[in-house]
């Protein structure tokens, strides 16, 4: 019997084969290899089911849903089929850099009473060339409460956060 990683990368994804690929390896190269990552296949009609087959990693399982379900069901399905104790949402045509599990774990574990991690974003184009970034506001000391993001939220502070940039 195996034990339970201590993180779980989950990609939903839906007809988007061609940038799974790229999602995927980026998982497969972070520097931490205590996960799994979950293919959450939302009835894709394309050759998702074969993109990730041909990637030979026991730490990768695919769950495919029979009828699409659309966006938001198919991500809560990562929250039902997580058992690990960290979680990560990465959206099919995001890439992860190599320490974002390590350094987010690291985070998460020396703060026993933070919920979540955040980074901030790097957008590129298709070739992986770089667009621009996403800085969003530091918190002091590098930690926030949960109430005073809420307030900087609410009041406009810019807090947008992107879900691949987030270890739960």
């Amino acid at each position: 019997m195996t034990s339970m990683p201590l993180v779980t990368v989950a990609i939903p994804t839906y007809n988007r084969a061609e940038l799974l690929a790229n999602s995927i390896q980026s998982v497969l190269k972070q520097d931490f290899t205590d996960l799994r990552i979950l293919i959450l296949d939302n009835a894709s009609t394309d050759n998702t089911r074969e993109v990730v087959q041909a990637i030979d990693d026991p730490r990768i399982e695919y769950a495919r849903s029979e009828t699409n379900i659309g966006l938001f069901r198919n991500w809560n399905r990562a929250l039902q089929l997580n058992s690990s104790p960290y979680l990560c949402l990465l959206q099919d045509d995001d890439e992860l850099l190599p320490d974002f599990v390590s350094q987010s774990v690291t985070a998460l574990n020396e703060n026993s009473s933070a919920a979540f991690t955040y980074t901030n974003t790097r957008f590129i184009d298709l070739a992986g060339e770089p667009l621009h970034r996403q800085e969003l506001k530091q918190a002091a000391a590098g930690k926030i409460s949960g109430l005073d993001l809420l307030h900087q939220i609410v009041t406009g502070d810019n807090w947008v956060i992107h879900a691949s940039c987030l270890l739960y």
